[in-house]
């Protein structure tokens, strides 16, 4: 697999077709950093595989809500044989088989799949399924459908991984707005809120469709876990590592020093979260994090 280390590296691998398909869609370049390795997508979801051993060399993975596939890079990195990227985006799905085409690849199927209809898959196809940044995408009464829609899809054994998901327990709604504490308002409110924002401006706060869409009601992890019985789903991997936020918490050592004395107060709010409320109910240290990271493996045996 040839490592690109720049965003010139990437654009000088693309074709002019390419490039400027992408450049319509997105309007600038911006977006192009998440295909590095050392993204901060791609960077948190490789040293997560790798520290629970999840072996990808010579699986199949399904890569649901791929959007333009910059999270394919973590499993082509470690070898997967074949990725099938799906999303309900007809036009972003042609645009990064143009893109992975550019860049040499032909182990990639792409699948749209339907809003409210069954996937197009067949059960028992993948050894592993990711949903990298998808679920806060997903109208929350959804949500449970495509997960156990999904499990369907997951060979025995396989992997269930839900990565780089805004969590809703998290003090700073980072993904839509930036507005602290919204994460704890009702959702009314916090589309009010971010009707506000310079960023939204002139969005009608009842447009609650268009909020959904941009993940604005984020997820937590007791919210998914409900859906994985322990007698199908294991995840007792998650629960060996501890006070693993610490590494999003102080994802930057170079802040100035009021930011690095907030960041202090952030993880002391989640380090006393951990111990009064995760741990207790056996839940993973991660399931604190500013943004969710956890898998489940499909049990061998029931």
């Amino acid at each position: 697999m040839t490592e690109y280390k720049t965003i010139d590296d990437l654009k000088n691998a693309m074709s002019g077709n390419t490039l400027k398909a992408y450049m319509n869609y997105w309007g600038n370049d911006n977006e192009l950093y998440r295909f590095l390795p050392d993204s901060y997508v791609n960077r948190s979801l490789t040293e997560y595989i790798k520290s629970r051993k999840i072996e990808v060399k010579g699986k199949r993975v399904l890569e649901f809500g791929c959007r333009d596939g910059s999270s394919f890079i973590t499993f082509l990195s470690l070898e997967a044989e074949k990725i099938v990227g799906m999303d309900i985006d007809k036009e972003m799905l042609e645009l990064s088989g143009m893109i992975y085409s550019d860049f040499g690849y032909d182990n990639i199927e792409y699948i749209k799949n339907e809003i409210n209809e069954n996937l197009p898959v067949k059960d028992e196809e993948f050894d592993i399924i990711s949903c990298n940044a998808v679920f806060e995408h997903i109208h929350p009464e959804m949500r449970k459908k495509y997960i156990l829609e999904l499990q369907r899809k997951l060979k025995t054994g396989g992997y269930f991984i839900v990565s780089d998901t805004p969590n809703k327990l998290w003090l700073k709604e980072g993904h839509t707005t930036g507005i602290w504490f919204l994460n704890f308002f009702p959702f009314r409110l916090k589309c009010w809120f971010a009707s506000k924002t310079k960023r939204y401006a002139g969005v009608k706060p009842g447009d609650y469709d268009y909020w959904i869409e941009q993940g604005i009601e984020g997820v937590y992890y007791g919210s998914v876990i409900k859906y994985f019985s322990r007698n199908k789903w294991i995840n007792d991997e998650d629960k060996k590592f501890k006070r693993e936020y610490s590494r999003q918490i102080f994802n930057d050592v170079n802040r100035k020093f009021v930011k690095r004395i907030l960041r202090y107060i952030l993880f002391l709010y989640a380090f006393f979260f951990d111990i009064i409320y995760l741990r207790p109910k056996g839940y993973p240290g991660l399931a604190i994090s500013p943004t969710l990271m956890f898998s489940f493996k499909k049990r061998d045996s029931i």
